[in-house]
């Protein structure tokens, strides 16, 4: 809860997040990241995989190996977009599409601009996603009123409007990067 999240901020800045391999496992931890993150804390995810929890895999592999997974912990946001694509086949165009979108709506989840930034450097890096991709998934419910505005006052109308790091020049029907 975010009760119990409060409280350990009180003793901690960042929690490791060791949740059961499956469905619900991966569920509670989507759920726990945010209150987590909103409390101020920073988190990361622990795999447990091939092993169905902590129990299970300090038997199977050994404390060392539990050792190793704690300091490859994963980025409780990175973990999130890890879940957003396993949840689609982005070899599917549409369902690729929906995958571009869903990320971009999780990025604008950052206020800071800075941190914002970074998340979507290491996101175009880790899957591939040019980051002007991105920008256009992020900022497509802009377009619409954009593209008005743009078309009204002549054929070749140019609008500049600077948003989350990026050019935007709309001009007859095309949305251009600068």
């Amino acid at each position: 809860t975010s009760r119990q999240a409060s409280l350990i901020k009180r003793y901690a800045n960042e929690v490791y997040l060791t949740f059961d391999s499956d469905g619900a496992g991966i569920m509670a931890a989507l759920r726990a990241i945010p209150m987590l993150k909103a409390s101020g804390l920073s988190v990361k995810v622990i795999n447990m995989k091939p092993c169905k929890d902590p129990d299970e895999f300090i038997k199977a592999m050994g404390a060392e190996e539990y050792q190793k997974r704690i300091a490859n912990a994963r980025n409780g946001f990175m973990f999130e977009i890890d879940s957003l694509k396993a949840e689609m086949d982005v070899n599917d165009p549409e369902q690729k599409a929906r995958f571009y979108n869903s990320v971009a709506k999780k990025l604008l989840e950052f206020e800071d601009e800075l941190e914002r930034n970074v998340y979507i450097d290491a996101v175009s890096g880790e899957y591939m996603i040019a980051q002007t991709n991105i920008y256009i998934f992020a900022l497509m419910p802009y377009v619409g009123d954009l593209h008005t505005q743009a078309c009204i006052h002549s054929h070749i109308h140019r609008t500049d409007i600077r948003m989350y790091n990026v050019w935007l020049i709309i001009s007859n029907n095309f949305l251009y990067f600068d």
